[in-house]
């Protein structure tokens, strides 16, 4: 190796790694170059001819594939084409969305899809095929460095990870051009517009280059990854001839890095003299690259550890390269530097993909074999972790985690006590104070602390009219505290348009968020009458029903300023007619009674209506 840092790691706790064939011996995958998880028990694996296959919690492969798009995948002779990437939507539990990468038998060379599938309605375990909808297609002018590694980031966005298209040296300088997505990482919003948005931090976002572009410079970013505690992102880039390198973005970064391909190769002058690489400046170094002397050539990326199991795993960037069989990991050693290790050698196999499961157990795929392992070691120590120790705080009514394992028991404490009961992995807490938690493993155990402040919800309200005519203008509706999002049928931003939508009760929800990042919502009921044909003149100045709650019947008092007839009316909480009855009064106080039988209990409307007069309100019927 050819090293950015000369510090070596010298340690008790340096760990030495075990390969577990997984799910068992038994079990192979073709082509397997991705495991990856949808927050729950179970484990996907793609292969690169076109199935995703699960792995349930105990063990066993899932027949048939969870997706089958063998026959959409070019996946050929070239290790480099195929179905080469998958990622869960945040919010999969509820949208059921996931994304894949794939390139395409639709042309030759195959183009890139990134294409959006959904899960079916009645089987967890199956994909909906048909249910296909491409969010950006790609033409790739060769065969190699696709790249195809799609993930969500902290920020909810979805990144993709582009080669520069192949062959050797970037012949057509595409990593340097603002106009290619060619050798880039690009950044979508795909909970905006459709097919997607752009977020208005890329890199070229205001113009002078594609909008989707979040970095340039990267040759073939081959397993990148977000460290899933800090929100660091790793980029593993595969070089030409001479040096592989590992690239880092810091966690809440905006992008517009340059990484330097091909005017650099990792970081050494490569194309320097190309017509797009004079003058550049700004070029973002990696943190750790290697050179080809010694039989290496290509580096495949894996994961931070952030695994509950091994406490001599934790922190550590884990990487391998494909011809070297060797398993490696990073860590830093202050001042920016980093210590290299070497934890462990499995040259039987060639590695061309590293897997994390919802745990944060991390597994690596055997190209040549077909297998997948699961990474141990002989730690017997956990790792204690509070989720929310970087905030300080929880809001009123969220649980404290941490990090959740098989096998593992935990015991919480407040102020150094013991809380009765509080043994799992979470924990609600109802008092601010200094937390935490003991997490035990075959009676080895770990601890951790911190001092955690409860924070109240937001109180909510919304500020309108409860009934508006179906004639009336568009209303502007009020939310405190300010600066919340409001939601419903007929709702735009903060108006409401009666005329938009039809007769009786309609929903608004008004959601807050606060400093704290806790939220809290609230709803009204609107009722929209039919005022057709009926002036604002006010004949009638009050009524009032008695009792209020009623079972049906009650009394109606109208105070008319003239004698006149009126229509009573009453609907219920769907806009539904339930009663209409005509009623005279004259100039002053008037009683009527009225009794509509077995009505229902809920909330009630009436209106009442004249010439020349309109009234309305509510009821509650027990």
């Amino acid at each position: 190796f050819i090293l950015i840092s000369c510090f070596t790691k010298v340690s008790a706790q340096l760990p030495t790694l075990t390969l577990t064939q997984w799910p068992n011996t038994s079990t192979t995958f073709n082509y397997p170059v991705l495991v990856t998880n949808c927050g729950d028990s179970r484990t996907f694996v793609v292969q690169r001819n076109g199935y995703i296959y699960i792995v349930d919690s105990l063990g066993n492969k899932l027949s048939p594939a969870f997706l089958n798009i063998s026959a959409l995948t070019d996946y050929g002779n070239y290790n480099e084409e195929g179905l080469l990437g998958m990622a869960f939507d945040p919010d999969y539990k509820n949208n059921g969305y996931f994304y894949v990468n794939y390139t395409g038998s639709d042309d030759n060379p195959g183009p890139t899809h990134i294409v959006r599938y959904s899960v079916s309605s009645s089987d967890p375990n199956l994909a909906d095929g048909s249910s296909a909808f491409e969010i950006l297609k790609i033409y790739q002018p060769y065969v190699n460095h696709n790249g195809g590694m799609i993930m969500f980031g902290p920020d909810g966005y979805l990144y993709d990870f582009q080669g520069d298209g192949g062959s050797g040296g970037d012949p057509s300088n595409r990593a340097q051009n603002p106009d290619s997505l060619l050798g880039k990482i690009l950044r979508l919003d795909v909970h905006g517009a459709s097919p997607y948005a752009i977020p208005a931090t890329n890199m070229y976002a205001s113009g002078g280059g594609r909008p989707e572009i979040f970095d340039l410079g990267v040759r073939n970013p081959w397993r990148p990854s977000f460290d899933r505690i800090t929100g660091d992102l790793w980029i593993a880039d595969v070089g030409q001839n001479a040096y592989e390198e590992i690239d880092f973005e810091p966690a809440g970064s905006n992008g517009g890095y340059n990484y330097g391909w091909h005017c650099r190769e990792g970081l050494h002058s490569y194309a320097s003299g190309a017509a797009d690489c004079n003058g550049t400046i700004g070029l973002t170094d990696p943190i750790w690259e290697y050179s080809h002397s010694g039989g290496f050539c290509s580096i495949s990326g894996g994961y931070v550890y952030r695994g509950a199991q091994f406490h001599d795993l934790w922190g550590r960037y884990l990487y391998t390269d494909y011809c070297a069989g060797v398993i490696y990991s990073l860590l830093p050693a202050g001042g920016g530097t980093w210590n290299n290790d070497t934890l462990g050698s499995f040259l039987t196999n060639t590695y061309s993909s590293f897997g994390e499961d919802s745990y944060g157990e991390l597994y690596v795929c055997a190209h040549n074999t077909n297998k997948v392992f699961k990474i141990t070691t002989n730690d017997c120590k956990p790792n204690a972790y509070i989720l929310q120790s970087s905030t300080g705080g929880v809001c009123e009514g969220s649980p404290l985690q941490a990090l959740n394992g098989i096998g593992l028991s935990y015991q919480w404490q407040l102020n150094g006590s013991d809380i009765a009961g509080a043994t799992s992995y979470e924990y609600l807490p109802v008092n601010s104070g200094v937390y935490s938690v003991i997490v035990t493993k075959n009676g080895c155990s770990d601890t951790t602390a911190t001092n955690i402040t409860i924070h109240s919800l937001p109180s909510v309200s919304i500020t309108s009219v409860d009934t508006i005519c179906n004639t009336s203008n568009s209303i502007t509706l009020t939310g405190n505290p300010a600066g919340g999002s409001f939601s419903g049928v007929g709702v735009s931003g903060n108006t409401f348009n009666p005329d938009s939508i039809g007769l009786g009760d309609h929903t608004i929800s008004y959601f807050y968020s606060d400093s704290n990042g806790c939220s809290n919502s609230t709803s009204k009921n609107i009722f929209i009458i039919d005022c057709t044909g009926i002036g604002n003149i006010d004949a009638v100045s009050s009524v009032q029903i008695f009792p209020v709650p009623n079972k049906g019947e009650f009394t109606i008092t109208i105070q008319s300023v003239k004698s006149q007839q009126l229509v009573l009316e009453i609907y219920n909480s769907l806009g539904q007619l339930q009663m209409k009855k005509r009623i005279s009064v004259v100039a002053g106080k008037n009683v009527s009674e009225i009794n509509m039988g077995k009505a229902v209990s809920g909330v009630y409307r009436y209106i009442i209506k004249g010439n020349t007069s309109l009234r309305n309100g509510s009821f509650v019927i027990e």
